[in-house]
């Protein structure tokens, strides 16, 4: 059965494998941090970024925060460590919590990213994009699939 996409709510658990930083601040905003990638297969290459995700208290998307870290291969790796835990640590004033959130995508460097509803055959995912890293499915309960 299709879920309208507006409809949709999607539960962010926090684990120890891809969900490391989600949690609700004092002021009431939801906050996820995702490692995120674009291939490009024009140019077989890879380029990493780090995306915070911000929400209000219902859950409406209000803007993220994305930093390039580079073409892999091409940047420093100690360097790019360093740049996601300053990001982590940015971020780091909120408890680890689940989150509940709505869909929303957005453009960097005229890449598309977000939280985005995808309904084939009836069956509908949202997909962290641009990488497709992580996939939340029906019911949008806290299961995901990388």
């Amino acid at each position: 059965m299709t879920i309208p996409h507006e409809e949709i709510m999607i539960t962010v658990i926090p684990d120890e494998f891809h969900i490391r930083f989600a949690g609700k601040k004092s002021d009431g905003r939801q906050v996820f941090v995702a490692a995120d990638l674009k291939y490009d297969a024009a140019v077989g290459k890879t380029t990493d970024f780090i995306v915070v995700y911000n929400w209000d208290h219902p859950g409406n998307f209000i803007g993220a925060q994305v930093t390039k870290i580079g073409v892999r291969g091409e940047y420093d790796n100690a360097e790019a460590a360093k740049i996601h835990d300053q990001i982590e640590a940015s971020v780091n004033d909120f408890p680890i919590d689940t989150i509940k959130v709505k869909p929303c995508r957005f453009e960097y460097e005229g890449i598309e990213f977000g939280f985005i509803p995808r309904t084939d055959d009836d069956f509908t995912v949202v997909e962290i994009m641009p990488g497709n890293c992580l996939c939340f499915l029906k019911p949008f309960d806290g299961e995901y699939d990388t």
